[in-house]
């Protein structure tokens, strides 16, 4: 395998090289990595000023080599292009792949992609149908019961597909999994209400809570849900709530003010450019372009992406779960909505500035509308608010030098 890997990687460097030369770019392979399912070869430009003329030679480059796909991208100073490998060098992990750890799945080079709460508060879990999104979702899972004690992380668990079957009496479970309308509600509500119980009391060391919530698109579009949602992105941080939210294709019109707070993404296959820009947060890391089964990027703060081949958890690890019989459903008290104000233990905008989002609005300047920001980059009213007036200040300052230099 690894021999018919550099033999192919020898013929792709030969192509790329060709057309460069062809289309009168200069630079030098910087490094080669493989992935599961594709092999990166990195150049290092001569003239930085012909990097966008570089990332338009994908699609003849996959035409050259005769693959289905090249996704090229900037990354460190380098540019990146990946290339698909035939499906007959593609591998497939399970989760006896991984050391002991928080991993999910297993990147170039075989690094270890994990799923840590000190990424992020709250993760996204995101792809079409046959991505992998529910075979992420469950490793990951798999990790944190595995890694934590019921004494250290408890569970609720929203499933209205009911994909997570598996997991229905493992001892961390603090009610019954929700797979009807009804119960998953309620259970919405009982989490809230954990989370307010944690507030009144200022308990800031209280076990993690994860709610986990697949296919939020199935739950009721209403006050309470959109209510409830909302506070645990915005302020479950602080008192150890977190949310791991499952979805093909998030739509709610309540949503892009909870993926704001979705840092921690996980996101595999999707339909085009417009869904990966709104489920990355970033344009350009190009989703629409994986393979679907498990292939997936792990997005984190800054427009960070690694592509990853997930982990598929097998019997063998859903039978190491510790079980017990799991507390039976209680009835949940109406939610109670939570007064607009910044959490202390919540980073301020400012201070998750992005370069790549900067340069979007100085390149739309003062025509990008919160309706485009939320559908292309996923953002909040509130962090559209933000750029679009930092973006507009910039430039009026920028203008002033400008003239003041002339």
């Amino acid at each position: 395998m690894q021999r018919k890997l550099q033999n192919v990687a020898r013929v792709y460097a030969h192509i790329l090289t060709r057309i460069y030369q062809q289309n009168k770019l200069t630079g030098r392979l910087a490094a080669a990595a493989n992935g599961a399912r594709h092999l990166t070869l990195s150049v290092r430009l001569n003239d930085p000023a012909t990097m966008t003329k570089a990332l338009a030679i994908d699609e003849p480059l996959a035409l050259a080599c005769r693959v289905n796909r090249v996704i090229a991208k900037r990354v460190n100073g380098l540019i990146s292009y990946q290339f698909e490998l035939p499906p007959n060098l593609w591998i497939y992990y399970t989760r006896n792949d991984l050391p002991a750890g928080l991993g999910v799945g297993l990147g170039e080079r075989r690094t270890v992609v994990e799923y840590r709460f000190d990424d992020a508060p709250h993760a996204l879990f995101a792809g079409t149908s046959g991505s992998g999104k529910t075979t992420a979702l469950a490793s990951a899972l798999i990790a944190l019961l595995t890694h934590y004690s019921p004494a250290q992380l408890h569970l609720l668990i929203i499933d209205q597909k009911n994909s997570l079957s598996e997991l229905r009496n493992t001892a961390h479970l603090l009610a019954p999994i929700a797979t009807e309308a009804s119960e998953a509600i309620n259970l919405l509500k009982l989490a809230h209400q954990q989370f307010v119980d944690r507030k009144r009391a200022g308990n800031k060391t209280a076990p993690r809570l994860l709610v986990v919530i697949d296919e939020v698109s199935l739950l009721p579009d209403d006050d309470e849900t959109t209510a409830a949602l909302t506070a645990l992105a915005k302020y479950g941080r602080e008192y150890r709530v977190h949310l791991a939210i499952g979805d093909q294709e998030p739509k709610r019109k309540t949503l892009p003010d909870v993926m704001g707070n979705l840092s921690n993404r996980f996101v595999g296959q999707v339909d085009n450019a417009q869904t990966s820009a709104l489920l990355t947060g970033h344009p350009g890391l190009h989703a629409h372009r994986l393979t679907g089964k498990g292939d997936f990027l792990h997005v984190t703060g800054g427009g960070n992406a690694i592509r990853f081949q997930v982990a598929k958890a097998t019997a063998a690890d859903f039978n190491r779960i510790e079980r017990r019989p799991t507390p039976p459903a209680t009835a949940a008290p109406a939610i109670v909505t939570i007064p607009e104000t910044a959490s202390p233990g919540r980073p301020s905008i400012a201070s998750e500035l992005d370069p790549k989002l900067l340069a979007y609005y100085v390149h739309a300047a003062r025509h990008f509308s919160i309706a485009q920001a939320a559908q292309r980059l996923g953002f909040s009213r509130r962090r559209h608010d933000f750029y679009k007036q930092f973006t507009a200040e910039f430039l009026d300052e920028l203008r002033a030098l400008r003239g003041a230099s002339g």
